[in-house]
């Protein structure tokens, strides 16, 4: 994996640089409560394949998206929750460089629904 010094100081701001507390009447989720939150997500998958066979080529490529992303909390105490993230992405797959040209290779989904 390679380090993103770009991703690190894009995360280290934004520690920094909180909102201000706002006075009044927002509280904090408690046991009991459901709260529901709407996201988007970029997926890049990084590829690294070697394909053997008749038709050779030396690149897979997975293209990359973003997507919708909601998920549901539900506290089972004040500092406890289960999460269910509801996104799914499809990719497609594809072998570049081969001896034949471009070859689809199919289609995968990633980030299937996920209780936490």
């Amino acid at each position: 994996m390679t380090p993103r010094p770009q991703l690190a100081l894009l995360a280290i701001t934004c520690c920094l640089c909180g909102t201000p507390a706002m006075a009044a009447d927002y509280t904090l989720p408690q046991a009991g409560d459901v709260v529901v939150r709407a996201r988007a997500l970029s997926v890049m998958p990084q590829e690294d394949a070697t394909i053997r066979g008749a038709v050779t080529g030396n690149e897979v490529s997975i293209d990359k998206s973003v997507i919708p992303e909601v998920d549901f909390s539900y506290f089972i105490t004040d500092n406890v929750a289960l999460e269910l993230i509801a996104a799914i992405t499809p990719h497609d797959v594809s072998a570049k460089n081969s001896s034949a040209g471009p070859l689809d290779l199919g289609n995968v989904w990633l980030l299937p629904p996920t209780l936490l």
